[in-house]
């Protein structure tokens, strides 16, 4: 089912993109991560921009986004991928940390401890370092506003 705000959407999100004060901010965000900022000068849609790499040999890329057209249905796409792209990130930078710092754990648990000064400084770094791991078992939570509108229109 195509969003249904597109038969309602006068001037292509390219143009617009052109006159809101946001879009910079979003520039701004992708500079600032290193990533290049993708052009949109035309409204050609999210087809015309995916990786080959993304395709069997069997899938047509318009089929894959039929319900996406023009400068908005890239950026709807771009929206969700990014979306998807900081969660794999997060996860991957998450089990990366826990991993270092259960490791760290396990070298703890095997120095020698007969030292009161030692056994106290490695019980406290043992404790910080699991109060650093049950604040990674946390997740985050941001709000962001609906993109994707599909409502059935009634008769």
């Amino acid at each position: 089912m195509p969003d249904s705000t597109y038969p309602y959407l006068k001037v292509p999100f390219h143009t617009h993109t052109e006159n809101d004060g946001n879009w910079s901010d979003f520039q701004f965000v992708l500079d600032l991560a290193g990533i290049e900022v993708p052009a949109f000068d035309d409204d050609r849609g999210p087809e015309h921009f995916a990786s080959d790499a993304c395709f069997g040999s069997n899938q047509d890329r318009a089929e894959i986004f039929v319900s996406r057209k023009g400068s908005i249905g890239r950026a709807e796409v771009m929206a969700g991928c990014l979306l998807d792209a900081a969660n794999i990130l997060a996860d991957v930078i998450n089990s990366y940390k826990r991993r270092h710092l259960e490791s760290t754990l396990a070298e703890i648990e095997k120095r020698d401890m007969s030292d009161p000064e030692t056994r106290k400084e490695a019980l406290a770094e043992a404790v910080h370092i699991t109060k650093l791991l049950e604040e990674l078992q946390k997740t985050v939570r941001r709000s962001l506003p609906i993109w994707d509108v599909k409502v059935p229109r009634r008769k």
